[in-house]
């Protein structure tokens, strides 16, 4: 009942929303409802079923927070915000490109989409010529002792990439301009960058969201030391990937092949690789699904990749499709649709130890 509740009232805000837009009441805002959108939305997204929350006590409860976040799916500021929620309590703002919503059906004066989602929580920005104006409302909310969300990456990944630079991007957003004009207002607050990272198994549908802690810049930062940290900021959050077996048995797949064997192999020979593979991920995030059933984990990554035509599944044995595995799919967003095994490998290829662990299994 709860459930059609959260619906009702969710519903609701919507019509709210469109009644402010003929001036006979106030905008809605989303805070007022966010226990209900979160019954209602996260089932949809696998939250509680499949989701994972890790690193809750790196979120500070009080003061100014920038949550720093990759950006692989479109639900990831759902996902984000509500791991913020239930970390530390934060409702967060979320930065947001302002030309994703455009056409008619979103720039209409009836759903005017920047103050639609201006309700939901998300301010707008231009990512190519940002504003003063665009970034003050930010500025207001770490003055408040708020808290939003950042993707310092600017956009999605198309290849899998952790930070996939491109379109003229050659260096991360810029975190540290947010806590430099903050703290030189407030001299005596400290800004929290908390790297946060969601991973996404396809196989198990797994979410794991994970919090890092805290980075802070210096108040006597100079424009050098900015840069730095803003890198830092990259650095640290690439350290939050949730290591699956989805990845694992892609990269070995794909190196096999590359390799020029494309012979078939045993669900017990890949699983036997990752067991291998293990060490290597000591002082990394790897699902615990991992050494707890490495043999149902790869069972269910070769079940995904049969659906997705990259290999063929007789019984145990695994038969890679060598041509789909070495298409070099366009970089836009059939990537990861055209080439999942490339898509999933290219989520560790940072991890250096890891990817050379694999590679001594795939030419074993």
């Amino acid at each position: 009942m709860y459930w059609l509740y959260s619906w009702t009232r969710i519903l609701l805000f919507f019509a709210r929303y469109f009644a402010s837009r003929t001036r006979l009441v106030r905008p809605p805002f989303v805070s007022g409802i966010i226990e209900e959108v979160a019954e209602a939305i996260g089932p949809i997204v696998g939250v509680p079923k499949h989701f994972a929350l890790i690193g809750a006590e790196h979120c500070p409860k009080d003061g100014p927070v920038i949550f720093c976040a990759n950006h692989t799916k479109l639900d990831d500021p759902l996902l984000v915000y509500h791991a913020a929620r239930m970390a530390g309590g934060r409702l967060s703002r979320i930065m947001m490109r302002d030309d994703y919503f455009v056409g008619p059906l979103w720039e209409n004066p009836i759903v005017a989409a920047p103050k639609l989602f201006a309700c939901m929580g998300a301010h707008m920005i231009d990512r190519d010529r940002v504003t003063l104006a665009q970034m003050k409302p930010f500025l207001n909310v770490l003055d408040e002792d708020g808290s939003f969300i950042i993707f310092p990456g600017r956009t999605r990944t198309r290849s899998g990439v952790f930070i996939e630079y491109r379109e003229n991007f050659t260096e991360p957003g810029g975190v540290s301009f947010f806590i430099r004009q903050t703290q030189k207002k407030r001299s005596d607050v400290r800004v929290a960058a908390v790297p946060i990272v969601r991973t996404f198994n396809p196989a198990s549908k797994r979410t794991a969201s994970i919090l890092g802690p805290p980075l802070y810049l210096d108040h006597a930062a100079d424009r050098d030391a900015m840069r730095e940290f803003d890198a830092n900021v990259v650095v640290a959050m690439s350290r939050l990937v949730e290591i699956n077996a989805a990845q694992l048995v892609s990269a070995l797949l794909y190196l096999r092949v590359l390799h020029g064997r494309t012979s078939s192999v045993t669900i017990d020979r890949l699983a036997d690789d990752i067991s291998q593979v293990s060490p290597r991920l000591k002082g990394l995030h790897a699902d615990p699904a991992i050494s707890a059933d490495a043999i149902g984990e790869v069972g269910a990554v070769v079940r995904f990749l049969a659906r997705e035509g990259m290999v063929s599944l007789d019984g145990q044995s695994i038969r890679p499709n060598a041509e789909r595995i070495l298409l070099p799919p366009p970089l836009d967003t059939t990537y990861r649709r055209e080439n999942p095994v490339k898509y999933l490998a290219n989520q560790i290829l940072h991890f250096g130890d890891v990817v050379e662990g694999i590679t001594e299994r795939a030419l074993q």
